[in-house]
């Protein structure tokens, strides 16, 4: 296109496929509050065509693309959406749509579209292409009850702005005599703009900024950019405000729109995201809760200071360093600058672990990501993240919060007082029981390089997830540490039915995790879900529980015996029955509540006393009669009730009842076994009972 020329839509897209860049903002000439503005306008425009008069709207400002098809418009994305809105509405009133779409439909792409807004492109598609009939309701409930509309387009900004401008259009352009109006656009410029290409004339960036926001609200980022800067003019002086707005405008600009490109966020939506972020974890350093935004002057005039502007201008940078140097190519860093600049998916784990990565950076002045130490640092870091928790029943949820925020900046700095974080932790005297078992661990590689790989190889196990008190005597015995480990993986990837039968067969390994009306409630870890146990972070349970983890790794590194041939215990306790018949607890919850008041166990079906139980020794029983294939268990009930899960019954009467030490028959009155003939199991003589006597 020339510098300067006079065009109509028509011709244009005839020439050109309009892309409206994603830096643009949604359409909004078609908000409801935007009303009094669009429908003045329309009015306008009717009139003018219902004289035939020339309607001349002003200039665009745009630039062809490389390709030379493509026309990106910088200002008069508002009135091009308008006018393309009112020529599809004439064309549909015509007998001429079919070359309206023909015009705007090519090679299956539309010649009017939202570069990154998927939403509005499908729309705008759909409503060029498919058949819609324009009832007496209004356009918006035309297109709603239509099969190809998708509903949450209605949260759509921009496709609710268009529908709604469709409504206008449809009120306004009444006259009967409108059927024949597409075809005067078609052959004459009734609507004209005339186009400046800014490649053509020299025109200032300040000039393109006006352009861009001609008429227009500022935006959110603007309002922010412009307060920021008379702050820091009235704090830092006229040469720090001159320098700063410098490294937003032109310093920073062509690297974080590469950054934009990749996230498919707008530019200014970036700049802001960053601003804002900033000033969160610089705020945070000395406050307890930290705002979600900020507003100025109140909020941040304490915060604009040389030092803290210093410190997010070195953010910036390196961030620009981090675009265009490969030694920055780190797939953590760069999803977790995407959350940044987008917002989304960015919550309390996300931002402090960033902070820490920038920081590190920043203090040593950090070459490529691949340093060793920065690698450490992360890991450590992201351990006390993971493990600032709080317990459920079956797992470990996090317990990250803007009132943790002040003592985890404070980590950071304490674990990069040298550049090796694990000699920065051997260093700290500390009560905070994560940063404690992180010295522990850091003690150990300094002392012991050698085991520095087999130690953090353990720490990345899923289970465990850097919390390694359980395992910490893997490190500390004679025994290779690297073998160790490698046969902790292969133990937690065997099937649940042999862990359970080795571990119960040593001792009690199982973590309290409730209390109850009935009593306390234990959790026997399962597939995919040993965390709450392996990794339980009660001091006063893990004694216990390194005992039996210990006494397991002896029997499989010392003794060389596999988890199939640890022997059952002596005692037919609890601990020997779970060891025995391991079934009972494969597919459930794998919880179990200590019934008190009868001395009992009842296995839990959901993860809340509100489910049924079912006695542990009953559950057995059945498994091991349903294990027998010349057994037909029909007319028994082995109980999963609240009120007789210990019962078992035939045929609706009773024949068995466990109270937590023997089998009851004969309407509870009578033992089923005397001790001094008790050479099978409580499950072996119950079954034996039942086929004896009904079956």
């Amino acid at each position: 296109m020339n510098t300067s020329t006079k065009f109509s839509f028509i011709e244009i897209i005839n020439d050109y496929c309009i892309t409206i860049p994603h830096l643009q903002r949604d359409y909004v000439q078609g908000k409801i509050d935007n009303r009094d503005k669009l429908i003045p306008f329309l009015e306008y425009i009717y009139e003018n065509l219902k004289l035939d008069k020339v309607i001349n709207l002003d200039f665009i400002f745009g630039y062809e693309t490389d390709i030379g098809n493509e026309l990106i418009p910088i200002d008069g994305q508002q009135r091009l959406t308008t006018v393309f809105l009112i020529h599809w509405f004439l064309a549909k009133k015509s007998d001429d749509y079919q070359q309206f779409k023909d015009a705007l439909i090519k090679n299956g792409k539309p010649y009017f579209n939202y570069e990154t807004r998927i939403n509005s492109q499908d729309f705008i598609y759909n409503l060029i292409s498919k058949e819609i009939s324009l009832s007496d309701d209004t356009i918006s409930k035309n297109l709603t009850s239509s099969k190809w509309f998708y509903l949450p387009w209605q949260q759509d900004a921009t496709i609710a702005a268009m529908m709604s401008t469709l409504d206008c259009i449809q009120d306004v352009f009444k006259d009967d005599s409108i059927e024949d109006w597409y075809r005067k656009l078609l052959n004459s410029k009734l609507i004209q703009f005339e186009f400046l290409n800014p490649n053509a004339i020299e025109l200032s960036d300040e000039f393109y900024i006006k352009m861009n926001a001609r008429g227009l609200p500022l935006s959110k980022f603007e309002n922010f950019k412009a307060n920021l800067l008379a702050q820091i003019e009235e704090n830092l002086g006229s040469q720090m405000k001159t320098d700063f707005a410098r490294d937003i405008d032109e310093t920073w600009s062509d690297s974080i729109w590469n950054w934009t490109v990749k996230a498919q966020v707008k530019y200014d939506t970036a700049i802001y995201n960053i601003l804002n972020y900033s000033f969160d974890l610089l705020n945070a350093q000395n406050h307890i809760e930290t705002p979600n935004n900020y507003s100025f002057p109140n909020s941040i005039s304490d915060l604009v200071t040389k030092e803290n502007i210093k410190y997010i201008t070195d953010i910036f940078d390196f961030l620009c360093k981090t675009v265009s140097d490969r030694n920055y190519e780190d797939e953590l860093f760069s999803n977790n600058v995407k959350r940044l600049l987008t917002n989304v998916g960015f919550g309390h784990f996300e931002r402090l672990l960033l902070y820490a990565q920038l920081s590190y950076s920043l203090k040593f002045e950090l070459a490529d990501f691949e340093d060793e130490n920065y690698r450490d640092f992360v890991r450590i870091y992201r351990h006390i993240l993971i493990n600032t928790n709080q317990s459920k029943k079956t797992e470990y949820v996090s317990d990250l919060r803007p009132s943790r925020y002040s003592e985890l900046i404070q980590t950071i700095h304490q674990l990069i007082t040298v550049k090796n974080p694990y000699q920065s932790l051997i260093s700290l005297e500390t009560n905070n029981k994560i940063l404690s078992h992180e010295i522990e661990k850091a003690k150990i590689v300094i002392k012991f390089p050698e085991k520095k790989e087999a130690l953090q190889s353990l720490e990345d196990h899923g289970y465990l997830d850097g919390w390694l008190v359980n395992f910490m005597f893997l490190f500390q015995e004679k025994w290779d540490p690297n073998f160790a480990v490698e046969k902790f993986k292969e133990v937690w990837r065997s099937e649940d039915k042999f862990l359970y039968q080795a571990l119960f067969s040593i001792g009690d390994y199982t973590t309290h995790v409730s209390w109850s009306g009935l009593g306390p409630v234990f959790y026997a870890g399962k597939a995919n879900k040993w965390n709450r146990v392996l990794a339980n972070n009660n001091a006063n349970e893990n004694p216990r529980q390194i005992k039996v983890f210990k006494k397991l790794f002896q029997y499989l590194i010392i003794d060389k015996i596999d988890l199939k041939h640890i022997a059952l215990p002596l005692e037919q306790d609890y601990k020997y029955y779970f060891a025995k018949y391991p079934e009972i607890l494969i597919n459930d919850h794998n919880l179990f509540v200590y019934h008190e008041l009868s001395e009992n166990i009842e296995l839990m079906t959901r993860t809340t006393l509100t489910g049924s139980h079912i006695n542990y020794l009953g559950k057995a029983l059945k498994l091991h009669l349903s294990s027998k294939p010349q057994i037909n268990l029909d007319g028994f009930q082995f109980y999963e009730h609240l009120v007789e899960w210990s019962t078992i019954k035939y045929n609706n009467t009773e024949i068995l009842f466990f109270n937590g030490k023997n089998w009851l028959i004969n309407k509870r009155e009578e033992i089923l076994f005397s001790t001094s003939i008790n050479s099978k199991d409580l499950v072996e003589i119950a079954s034996d009972y039942i086929q004896k006597k009904f079956l």
